[in-house]
């Protein structure tokens, strides 16, 4: 089960970075980040509530992690997403591309730092 949890973080990490390339790319061209920002958001959402989900199963169901860190990095890259898509809302369109590439530049170090800890 903990392979299965790695593997699902690992895919919203990589999920993560194609947001970060995606949001980046619109700052470039300086148009609004379409449904293309947020299909991708979304997918991180659904790979980081899952592997959350994983996650409290097996602190259910086993010792827990081996740092308790990893609880709180757990909890703030599940936070992460939503808070991204307050700041970036109402914003003009630049600015909206790059606090959602901060945001996921957040997150991906978040993750980075629960791989480290678990």
């Amino acid at each position: 089960m903990s392979d299965v949890h790695r593997l699902v973080a690992e895919v919203g990490l990589g999920l993560a970075l194609l947001a970060i390339a995606l949001s980046v790319a619109f700052v470039v061209i300086g148009r609004r980040p379409g449904r293309l920002i947020v299909i991708s958001l979304a997918l991180v959402a659904l790979a980081m509530v899952v592997a959350a989900g994983l996650g409290l199963i097996l602190l259910v169901s086993g010792p827990g992690p081996h740092d308790p860190l990893h609880l709180l990095y757990g909890a703030l890259s599940l936070v992460a997403i939503p808070a991204t898509l307050v700041f970036a809302a109402r914003r003009p369109a630049r600015q909206q591309a790059a606090v959602t590439a901060i945001g996921m530049v957040v997150l991906a170090l978040l993750v980075l730092r629960l791989f480290q800890t678990g």
